[in-house]
């Protein structure tokens, strides 16, 4: 957990960078980033920061939508998302707060 301190520089950190506030706060304390060193790794985020989801099951389904695979409706309305994430995604990518990003 940051500090409103911490939190302020990452906030200018972010501005500066043009890039999300709370994802970017997210993937810092995801990874214990030191907030003075956190302009160091915006580059990182840029490449890791997937999007927000509610759950670990629209995150599976958005990435099974995301790799092009063509599931009928009939087949996707009995698929458990949650596990398709912990067996198969969750090795590459991680979640903080909502936020999802690969594992780089």
């Amino acid at each position: 957990m940051t500090t409103e301190t911490e939190t302020d520089h990452i906030e200018e950190v972010a501005e500066a960078h043009g890039v999300d506030l709370y994802a970017f706060l997210a993937y810092c304390d995801a990874l214990a980033i030191a907030f003075d060193d956190c302009a160091d790794y915006v580059e990182e985020f840029r490449e890791a920061f997937i999007d927000q989801f509610q759950s670990d099951d629209e995150f599976a389904e958005y990435m099974a939508d995301e790799m092009g695979l063509d599931i009928p409706d009939l087949v996707r309305a009995h698929i458990d998302w949650s596990d398709v994430f912990h067996c198969e995604l969750r090795h590459d990518y991680f979640e903080e707060g909502g936020y999802y990003f690969r594992n780089l």
